[in-house]
């Protein structure tokens, strides 16, 4: 990962049954636990990630959240197809801080989506930012292949798709940006490398595979 104003190289680790186990970036380390083949806690050694599930689905409809070992939150998720529809988080006196909302079409690619954060001033929802007139690539997005990558990613809505998004009309309060990026792929369909072009400056990745 490079972008206009510094790198980062993160290295993920699988166990034999395909689980994304580990997250290593620079110093910093995620792991990943597992129980009857879903994900059910996430740390890194200052906060922790439980994850609770309804019946069989595979999608979490709680993440309760930890700083340190005393309670910083939950996250209620909304889920359809195995795609999170809705992700509301929340601080440890039940405010409602943040709410992410995402559609998608049939094969499960990201339409739409909006943010809003909490405005304690005016102690309601505002609107943070809106994507429209998404495209996707069609291809295999990497971050779809485990719900580890989707909580490392679920405050970001263009990472949430089946696939790649290569374009969008991003809302930030009254103004438009446009969002772009362009890619590479090996010969499985999956990114070798994106660019990225947004207001706030150029974001490039490299992606590397050690498929058995």
């Amino acid at each position: 990962n490079k972008g206009d104003f510094n790198s980062e190289t993160t290295k993920f680790e699988w166990n034999a049954d395909n689980q994304l186990t580990r997250a290593i970036s620079d110093e910093d380390t995620t792991v990943f636990d597992y129980r009857n083949g879903k994900l059910v806690a996430a740390y890194d050694g200052e906060s922790q990630a439980d994850l609770v599930y309804d019946g069989s689905n595979t999608v979490p409809s709680r993440i309760n959240l930890k700083e340190y070992g005393r309670n910083a939150g939950y996250v209620l998720i909304t889920s359809s197809n195995g795609s999170v529809t809705k992700a509301e988080f929340y601080d440890e006196e039940d405010v409602m801080m943040q709410v992410v909302n995402a559609t998608y079409d049939a094969s499960n690619n990201v339409t739409a989506f909006k943010v809003e954060m909490y405005d304690e001033e005016g102690d309601s929802l505002t609107t943070f930012l809106e994507g429209s007139n998404i495209l996707n690539d069609g291809k295999k997005n990497p971050y779809s292949e485990s719900f580890a990558f989707v909580w490392l990613n679920i405050d970001n809505p263009v990472a949430l798709g089946a696939s790649n998004v290569t374009s969008a009309q991003v809302a930030i309060a009254t103004q438009n940006f446009p969002y772009s990026a362009t890619y590479t792929y090996n010969d499985n369909d999956y990114p070798l490398t994106s660019k990225v072009t947004f207001f706030i400056g150029n974001t490039d990745l490299t992606f590397t595979y050690d498929c058995k």
